[in-house]
């Protein structure tokens, strides 16, 4: 076994001093393999068909005895046995007997299994709370959830009992207090009491955002407040969620921005555009990638070869076959240089150049590094360092010291 070996920041020194060139004339990718393994402290783990889970140690804390396992969530996780699913404790006692044809991670303090055909809920002691009746079932979302009766479908409380019997064509989750539901072609939106808030009449509807929704009528798409009340009007060939006071809108072939108002912030200029995260957002114009703020100004016009979004105040870009990282001000901190590189999570990210692969931290201090030819890195995002080595995956610290054993897979 291969232990990574630690550098002490020499391997970006010079393309930190060079670093502060500013970016004057962009798709988002990401480099790196961004799951998150650990969750309420265990990762799933998997060697010769058996799963288990670890700790962040890296020690083994739930043997290898499951044919399959997912993560914890809200403090259990399902483990198949078998054909069979169960529920186990983060001691790895059973809560619930592998006993169920199906089983979802908890949510809202319930979850869903299936026994033959038939979906019910169970809460965190294994025991029903509603017994298998259901033709389908999803999680709770905001205290209800959605569930199928032949070929409608209604709402119920965690109670067991409907806040909605089933009725509808079809019906979403809930969100912001609201849900959209079709009836006979026509989409509304009811109320968590089941009444309804606003009567089907969108062709198409989809959730609320930011306290907005977008909706369609015939072949254009424009917002609806909680209220029902239009706050912008049809106008849009295809119209897209709020992300920090912003949403994508499409006239054409050509991509731009509206506020909360309707008001354009960018006109539809761009073939292609992303979401906004940490107050910018990927545009693209030909092949080029660029960044504009949220007054619509370019912050770094289209010039880079590809374009991530940002993340802890960086982005990767890439120019020709090479990556490097820019700040939100538009102002490179590593002119590109990398053969490959990925986005920063938990102040880490991984960049490749020719054998060798790094873990740097947001200073620019490389942290461990590794050559091709005895293994990879790769850094999660919790954070968490990966080390690829011969078919198996290791669970490494930020000092470059292998903390488990190889597994065949890691996280789930």
């Amino acid at each position: 076994m291969k232990r990574c070996k630690r550098m002490m920041g020499i391997f970006l020194a010079m393309l930190f001093l060079i670093g502060q060139l500013e970016v004057i004339s962009g798709y988002a990718s990401d480099g790196g393999r961004l799951e998150r393994p650990f969750y309420n402290g265990l990762a799933v783990v998997c060697r010769d068909g058996k799963y288990g889970y670890i700790n962040q140690s890296g020690d083994l804390a739930i043997p290898l005895q499951f044919d399959f396992a997912s993560c914890f969530s809200e403090g259990l996780a399902r483990v198949q046995v078998g054909d069979k699913w169960g529920y186990i404790g983060r001691d790895g006692y059973y809560v619930a007997k592998p006993q169920f044809d199906y089983a979802s991670n908890f949510s809202e303090g319930l979850a869903v299994v299936r026994v033959g055909d038939k979906w019910g809920f169970i809460d965190k002691s294994g025991y029903y709370v509603v017994e298998p009746q259901f033709d389908y079932a999803s999680d709770f979302s905001e205290g209800l959830a959605v569930v199928q009766v032949g070929d409608k479908w209604g709402y119920m409380g965690q109670n067991g009992y409907y806040v909605a019997k089933p009725q509808f064509d079809y019906a979403y989750d809930f969100s912001e207090g609201l849900a959209a539901v079709e009836v006979n072609g026509k989409w509304g939106y009811i109320g968590q009491n089941g009444y309804y808030v606003v009567l089907p009449q969108f062709d198409r509807a989809y959730d609320f955002s930011e306290g907005l929704a977008p909706v369609r009528v015939g072949d254009k798409w424009g917002y609806i407040g909680q209220n029902g009340y239009y706050v912008v009007k049809p106008r849009f060939d295809y119209a897209w969620d709020f992300f920090e006071g912003l949403a994508r809108v499409r006239v054409g072939n050509r991509y731009g921005y509206i506020n909360t108002k309707g008001n354009y912030v960018a006109k539809p200029q761009f073939d292609f555009a992303w979401d906004f995260s940490e107050g910018l957002a990927v545009v693209q114009v030909g092949n080029r990638y660029g960044y504009i703020n949220t007054k619509g100004d370019y912050v770094a016009k289209p010039q880079f070869d590809f374009a991530s979004g940002f993340s802890e105040g960086l982005a990767v870009v890439q120019v020709g076959d090479k990556w490097g990282y820019i700040n939100q001000n538009g102002y490179y901190m590593w002119e590109p240089y990398w053969d490959d590189a990925s986005s920063f999570h938990s102040g880490l990210a991984v960049v490749h150049h020719g054998d060798f692969s790094a873990v740097i931290n947001s200073g620019g201090q490389s942290v461990c590094e590794e050559q091709s030819e005895y293994g990879d890195l790769d850094v999660t995002l919790g954070g968490h360092i990966l080390y690829y080595y011969d078919g198996s995956t290791y669970l490494v610290d930020q000092y470059g010291n292998i903390l488990s054993d190889g597994y065949d897979m890691f996280g789930y």
